[in-house]
């Protein structure tokens, strides 16, 4: 990949990210999201993972790459949805013992929101069934459903 900037005999970046930034001040869109170099197949071959807004051009690759590209796999993956903006949600906890894990999907759409979401709705489950949660201390706001004698005495608060 042309690094038009980088000193000369300097090592480029193995992932670079673009921002939108310059759409905010008025300026165009950036041609890409990111460039990730992920391996070489051989001594003049590389596998490059490229995220776009849209789709990349045969011709936007020769350019980019100084016309060393040798072969081109795509996969259009919809990876940045655009979500309306909404009041509503659908509730997390559907009956007893039954959880939407997904109800932030509307809000907010990543891998990692949703693992804290499952996170999330694995410690409601702990609290509704055992009076717990993940890390042993219950949920603040729930009464507990059983103190051990020795602190029926000293209530946690």
């Amino acid at each position: 990949m042309a690094f038009r900037s980088l000193v000369p005999n300097t090592k480029p970046p193995s992932m670079l990210l673009t921002t939108w930034e310059g759409v905010r001040r008025g300026g165009k869109a950036p041609e890409f999201n990111s460039v990730s170099y992920h391996g070489k197949i051989n001594e003049n071959e590389w596998v490059v993972k490229i995220s776009s807004m849209e789709p990349v051009s045969d011709e936007w690759l020769e350019k980019v790459f100084d016309g060393q590209v040798t072969w081109v796999y795509r996969k259009e993956w919809d990876a940045y949805p655009v979500l309306p903006p909404t009041t509503e949600f659908p509730p997390v906890k559907v009956d007893t013992g039954f959880y939407y894990v997904n109800a932030f999907e509307p809000f907010i759409s990543t891998m990692e929101t949703e693992t804290i979401a499952a996170r999330n709705v694995v410690d409601l489950l702990f609290n509704e069934q055992y009076g717990s949660s993940i890390c042993g201390s219950r949920i603040s706001g729930s009464p507990p459903l059983w103190f051990p004698p020795t602190l029926a005495s000293k209530r946690i608060p």
